[in-house]
């Protein structure tokens, strides 16, 4: 979101006396999508977060108890690795103090302690900053730029839209993943089971993200999402060909395909290797 929503947001959560849970992880890991691959990051990548924004404007009448309306719910498994399973709460020291009071934190049966150890120590010393910043955030930088180039070769050219920045009319991307919106007359959830069935490549149809009862306001059957975190770079480019080359087929054998769509949901069992997954 840029400034201004951020904005507007918190003073419609203060308006209506509503609490805002981010989950803003990903504002640490934002790049230029003009500049070469860097560890800089520039100020239009330093947008404040809404729980910022809530604590900049001061307290409010509605809330004499001071516990805010927006909290930052971050994750370190998106910044220090998968299956850390450790995450943050950046909130008013009110809310914090009443988080960290909640039966679930003081049992000790939620948190992970000893990746918690871990990570203070990594973050204290400076480690997870260099890490995020010379390490994770350009290479993240790098993968995203091959599956974008691949896109446009192979995928754009069949009718397909994507979201290039994060901010409209911005220069900057961040993330793990990659939302394409497909033109075609099959769900994506069925080109899913194709390319499982046919090339071996696990992709998201948008339908997993939809949220069950309000599929008419939010539906996702045309898009799906694509990560350029999990393949090795080498992969990238091969895996986005191989899509962009099943999606072609498919529009040129409608029939076969829509026989296929509707004598069955699932396609079937291809192999058990390892599959690609975008």
């Amino acid at each position: 979101m840029s400034l201004d929503r951020r904005k507007g947001l918190v003073k419609l959560a203060r308006k209506f006396d509503a609490l805002i849970i981010s989950d803003d992880v990903y504002d640490l890991l934002q790049w230029s999508l003009r500049k070469p691959v860097s560890c800089d990051r520039p100020h239009e990548m330093r947008l404040p977060r809404l729980c910022d924004i809530d604590r900049a404007m001061g307290s409010s009448a509605n809330d004499p108890g001071g516990f805010g309306y927006a909290v930052s719910n971050g994750s370190f498994t998106k910044i220090a690795g998968p299956s850390v399973r450790t995450g943050w709460a950046e909130a008013s020291p009110a809310f914090v103090a009443g988080l960290a009071h909640a039966a679930s934190t003081r049992s000790g049966g939620a948190p992970s302690q000893l990746c918690a150890a871990i990570l203070s120590e990594v973050v204290s010393n400076g480690e997870m900053q260099r890490f995020v910043d010379e390490t994770l955030r350009p290479a993240l930088q790098r993968r995203h730029r091959l599956m974008m180039d691949a896109i446009g070769r192979h995928i754009l050219p069949l009718g397909a839209n994507l979201c290039v920045s994060s901010l409209k009319g911005g220069d900057v991307f961040g993330g793990y993943f990659v939302w394409l919106d497909i033109k075609t007359e099959f769900s994506t959830a069925f080109i899913a089971d194709v390319l499982k069935s046919e090339e071996d490549i696990v992709i998201g149809p948008g339908q997993m993200f939809t949220v069950h009862g309000d599929e008419t306001s939010a539906s996702f059957h045309q898009n799906i999402r694509l990560s350029y975190s999990w393949e090795a770079e080498e992969d990238i480019g091969d895996g986005i060909r191989r899509i962009g080359k099943t999606l072609l087929r498919m529009q040129e054998n409608k029939k076969y395909y829509y026989e296929l769509a509707s004598a069955s949901s699932s396609i079937g069992e291809h192999n058990h290797s390892r599959p690609q997954k975008f």
